[in-house]
């Protein structure tokens, strides 16, 4: 479970990451090619992703190099990731990386878009670059095309385009001649900014349907610094007014931390949720709650290993202790107690007076109790109210948290099959989603290390493809 929580974490912040004295063309030129109506469109400063990531321009731009074939897989649609790199490492000085554009179309197409600076260097090398067999770069619709990598490569009036056929690139530039992005102020000057990568997901045309309609838009921007990878999240409607992304939350109360030792791998907290409970299923697994539909505060969940590295790895049995914290009305707490007693299958003991335990199939032992109006429930270890944990401001002012530390050196990196440790932050306020990751080294290029992840193998595509994107 702990496993499956992280990895997919991590996922999210691998899809939102992905992302010379020449004159430039002007970024509006290029957004111009871009429909309003498309489902999600990415502008991503390519030079400043692999400078990032510790990539030598041009250098490593090959296709066997894997951290940049990792780069161009976050950057770029996969379906046109190998004609991209490959166009990146023979023509790299006739297209400006400062900003790629990749969208998906209203009708399921993904089309990449980025500025020329020699178009006539560009199509020589496109032309050295042709399939085997193939007839080299010809002329259709107005378009010099080449095929290169299963994508057609077009390039017109200053732009180059790849995607899977010229007719999708000529649908998108019907609807954006009369309709461009760039009409729809708020995301258009969201997109235009200055950034590493920038994302905008139209709320109604994707799974992300309950952030809002159509007139809403998710917006994630990622930054890196040589200390962390950091990205942030809001949603906007069309003329940039923010709305609010965690109004079904309410704030978190703190006072969960005094069941919470300091030292835990994984804390996850959120307030009193208003939404479908279903939803946060995902966050808590096999450890939610049945009665946290009744919550009339803070949830919260936390998780240390325990085994051996290979019994952490696999999630064996016995190898993690998970605790969950319910706070709910005080005419409940027996109910919920009660729930757990029923359920449990097996003799259940009484330890003080406030916790009970039984043995879940002699696999693990389990305890469950109540604190006031906080139902408790423990695995592997009792719960204490007792601890004293000055991690606070981590949760204060927030509506959902969810705080990794694995330390250098830990069972959990060894586990992981780290080459370091790392800590990892999401929080949720009331108007933006924010997430860190930083590594415990000296690398100074956060991303680098984030990309050399072994649970970040495919990540991008896997994510999008559960997401529905």
């Amino acid at each position: 479970m702990m496993v499956r929580l992280l990895r997919w974490l991590f996922a999210f912040i691998i899809i939102v990451v992905s992302v010379c004295g020449c004159t430039r063309m002007s970024r509006s030129s290029v957004f111009d090619c871009v429909p309003s109506d498309v489902v999600s469109v990415k502008a991503v400063d390519f030079e400043r992703m692999m400078c990032a990531a510790g990539i030598e321009v041009p250098a490593d731009c090959v296709m066997s190099d894997s951290l940049y074939m990792r780069v161009a897989g976050l950057s770029v649609p996969l379906a046109v990731r190998d004609a991209f790199m490959s166009v990146v490492g023979a023509a790299f000085d006739d297209i400006d990386l400062k900003q790629v554009i990749s969208f998906t179309s209203a009708s399921g197409a993904d089309v990449l878009a980025v500025g020329v600076t020699d178009e006539d260097a560009l199509i020589g090398a496109l032309s050295r670059m042709a399939c085997v067999g193939s007839d080299g770069v010809h002329h259709e619709d107005g378009f010099a095309c080449v095929s290169l990598h299963g994508c057609m490569v077009a390039l017109r009036d200053g732009v180059c385009f790849m995607s899977s056929s010229i007719n999708a690139v000529n649908d998108a530039l019907a609807v954006a001649s009369s309709s461009p992005v760039a009409s729809l102020p708020g995301v258009f000057d969201f997109l235009n900014d200055d950034g590493v990568v920038r994302l905008a997901v139209n709320c109604g045309r994707s799974p992300m349907s309950y952030l809002g309609g159509v007139a809403r838009w998710l917006c994630v921007e990622t930054d890196v610094t040589g200390e962390s990878v950091r990205l942030d999240a809001k949603v906007i409607d069309c003329n940039g007014a923010i709305d609010s992304i965690g109004a079904n939350f309410a704030e978190i109360d703190t006072s969960f931390l005094r069941f919470v030792p300091e030292d835990a791998s994984v804390t996850v907290a959120f307030g009193r949720f208003d939404g479908n409970v279903r939803a946060l299923s995902m966050l808590l697994g096999r450890f939610t709650p049945v009665y946290m539909r009744v919550a009339d505060g803070t949830t919260a969940l936390f998780a240390m290993p325990v085994g051996d590295a290979e019994a952490v790895a696999a999630d064996a049995p016995g190898a993690w202790d998970v605790a969950t914290i319910t706070r709910v009305p005080s005419s409940v707490v027996d109910s919920c107690l009660h729930q757990y007693e029923e359920s449990a299958g097996a003799q259940v003991y009484k330890i003080g007076d406030s916790l009970s335990t039984y043995s879940d199939n002699g696999n693990e032992r389990c305890y469950f109790g109540a604190y006031g109006n906080d139902v408790v429930f423990a695995v592997n270890r009792p719960i204490s109210p007792d601890y004293v944990n000055s991690g606070g401001d981590d949760f204060q002012g927030r509506r959902l948290v969810m705080n990794v530390n694995i330390p250098q050196g830990s069972v959990l990196q060894r586990a992981w099959r780290l080459d370091s440790g790392l800590t990892f932050n999401v929080s949720l306020y009331a108007c933006r989603l924010t997430a860190c990751i930083s590594f415990d080294n000296d690398s100074g290029r956060p991303l680098a290390d984030l990309l050399r992840l072994p649970m970040f193998y495919d990540a991008h595509e896997r994510f999008k493809a559960h997401a529905g994107l």
